[in-house]
Order: structure tokens, then C-alpha cells, then sequence
């Protein structure tokens, strides 16, 4: 064998490694679901201002409600509307209402993962006392 041929051997060869290393690489695949700069944010329930007359603003614009967590039995219907700033969240025609979580709702993780076009606004007639969170994005 001439040395033209030992080169164009060790070269094929050299050739064959790369392509193989290139072919089988790990494929980087995403995963999960929140991209940079999504990710969620909260408010803790105690933070909400109770009142029988006006809701209390978790987020205004266009928002995903995310979940609503309870650490412990709630002790208080605690409603989630669709509303704008300063619009009525009990009427029927500027707002929407998202759930309304009853007296004695258990304690749980409720995932939503729901837009919400105008704001997010909590009702609450009295300051929860519970234990939770609102989380949003």
C-alpha cells in the first residue's frame, strides 16, 4: 500500500468517526412547558382585602389564571372573576365569573391554566383567613 492510499484510508476513516459523532449526537429536547420569562407569579390569599362592595385586583390585562391553592379547608366563598379595572365584576355584561369556591372547599391544588381577557379580581365578602394562593402569568 503507497502512502496516497494510507491517507485516503486514515482520511475515510477520519471522515466515517465525524459523520457518526453528528449522526448520533443527543438531541437537545425541550421540556416542560414555561418558557423564560412565563413563569408564574402569586399573591398569598391573606393579602386579599375582604369586602362585600368591591373585589380585589390580583392582576389587570390580559393574564392565565394559573391555580388556586388551599393549605386548609376555606372557611368563606371566594369567587375569581374576568373584569377590568374599575368595572363592575357582579355585572353580568362587563364581567365574567370564573369559579366560585364554595364554603368548606377542601384543601387542594386546583389548576385552571385558563385565560383570562381583562384581569383577574377576587371576591371575597370578608378577609380570607385561609391559608393559599392565587398564582398567575
Amino acid at each position: 500500500m503507497d502512502k496516497l492510499q494510507k491517507m485516503l484510508v486514515i482520511g475515510g476513516s477520519i471522515i466515517a468517526v465525524l459523520l457518526l459523532i453528528v449522526i448520533f449526537k443527543p438531541i437537545d429536547i425541550p421540556v416542560g412547558s414555561v418558557s423564560v420569562g412565563s413563569s408564574y407569579q402569586s399573591v398569598n390569599m391573606t393579602a386579599i382585602t375582604g369586602s362585600t362592595t368591591t373585589g380585589t385586583l390580583i392582576k389587570a390585562g390580559s393574564r392565565t389564571l394559573g391555580s388556586v391553592i388551599f393549605t386548609a379547608t376555606s372557611a368563606q366563598t371566594i369567587t375569581l372573576y374576568d373584569v377590568a379595572v374599575g368595572d363592575n365584576y357582579a355585572s353580568t355584561t362587563l364581567s365574567t365569573k370564573i369559579i366560585s369556591f364554595a364554603t368548606s372547599t377542601p384543601a387542594g391544588t386546583y389548576t385552571f391554566d385558563l385565560n383570562a381577557f381583562k384581569g383577574i379580581v377576587v371576591f371575597a365578602p370578608i378577609t380570607p383567613t385561609v391559608e393559599g394562593t392565587i398564582t398567575w402569568r
